[in-house]
């Protein structure tokens, strides 16, 4: 591999690591604001909120709020988010790697599989929770979004799975 398409690579994987932070903290808000504050990651949030100005977190708990009016994206948003920043990761870590094919796509789709088990044990009732199929949906959507957006970042370089 030549040094230059070695610098893109490097460039682009971090563009998307970036990228996944990024969208990951937009999360922060839904957590902390529409979760109950039993909700381990909503008590996080809202410790971590503390740090900012009142100013900012009014702001941001009026738009957060704003998801309340929606059921469908008030519960499937932070699925999307999560899934979406978490195969982005991967997909930078992984997805130029030399390794067993198979490998590489249980390491890039285990955010969307943990994501749909998850939800499938809510629904029998062994994991506490609604179990809904929004938050399945959402976060095949979000994968497969990493996934498009790895390939259009990278339009230089093939992303093999």
């Amino acid at each position: 591999m030549s040094t230059k398409n070695l610098k893109y690579r490097q460039i682009h994987d971090l563009t998307c690591f970036g990228l996944a932070f990024l969208v990951l903290s937009l999360s922060i808000p839904i957590y902390a604001f529409n979760r109950s504050p039993e909700n381990v990651a909503s008590s996080y949030c809202l410790a971590f909120l503390l740090c900012f100005p009142d100013w900012i977190t009014n702001n941001l708990s009026g738009y957060a709020l704003l998801l309340k009016r929606s059921p469908f994206f008030d519960e499937g948003l932070p699925s999307a988010i999560w899934c979406f920043s978490w195969t982005l990761m991967l997909l930078s870590v992984w997805g130029n790697v030399k390794t067993n094919r198979i490998e590489r796509m249980v390491w890039c789709l285990f955010p969307v599989v943990l994501n749909i088990l998850w939800e499938i044990l809510q629904h029998v009732g062994i994991i506490d929770g609604s179990g809904n199929t929004t938050d399945c949906l959402f976060g095949l959507l979000g994968g497969l979004s990493a996934f498009l957006v790895r390939m259009a970042t990278g339009k230089y370089q093939e992303v093999i799975l």
